[in-house]
């Protein structure tokens, strides 16, 4: 999986989920949308607070997300959100 991940202008955190056809057929496309969806509602700010500032996701899933762990998914994605919301300076 690739995460592009930045800061919001928003109030609210956002994500976008780009599953292409080498994924597999449209059962497991939707099964790993559902899967990211999910994991990024674990980990993402609700609202845009200064200790935790909203934060614009786009996951774009590769081939080997078929048989990713759900830990894995969870810690990657919360991994994108803690770079975003404290960029390095």
């Amino acid at each position: 999986m690739v995460v592009y991940a930045r800061a919001s202008t928003g109030s609210s955190s956002r994500l976008g989920v780009i599953v292409a056809r080498t994924i597999g057929g449209s059962v497991v496309r939707s099964r790993v949308s559902r899967r990211l969806r999910h994991a990024a509602a674990r980990v993402l700010p609700t609202g845009g607070t200064p200790t935790e500032p909203a934060v614009d996701l786009v996951a774009r899933a590769l081939p080997g997300i078929v048989t990713a762990d759900w830990a894995d998914l969870v810690k990657d994605l919360a991994a994108a959100v803690r770079v975003a919301q404290h960029p390095a300076r």
